[in-house]
């Protein structure tokens, strides 16, 4: 199977920039702008990290659950389906 990678994030001076929701809970949902949490509504916040162009990231394979981006694999938040590896950005 192929993934092909999602834009979850810019980069800009070797930082990944991106938004997510304030919630901890929901801290793996990462958008490439401002909006609303798919999870629970709340306004997106702004939130910028080093960026590793060799790091996998893993999404669920969902059409409906691209917003779920971790660093690890495992399973979905939401539908508890298996997390794939997508290459960042």
């Amino acid at each position: 199977m192929i993934i092909e990678p999602i834009s979850f994030g810019t980069i800009t001076d070797g930082k990944l920039t991106y938004y997510t929701c304030p919630m901890e809970s929901h801290s793996f949902v990462r958008m490439s702008g401002p909006g609303s949490c798919p999870e629970c509504g709340m306004t997106t916040v702004k939130k910028s990290e080093g960026f590793d162009s060799g790091k996998d990231n893993y999404t669920c394979p969902m059409p409906e659950h691209t917003h779920v981006v971790t660093e690890a694999p495992g399973d979905c938040p939401v539908c508890k389906m298996d997390l794939v590896p997508i290459k960042s950005l």
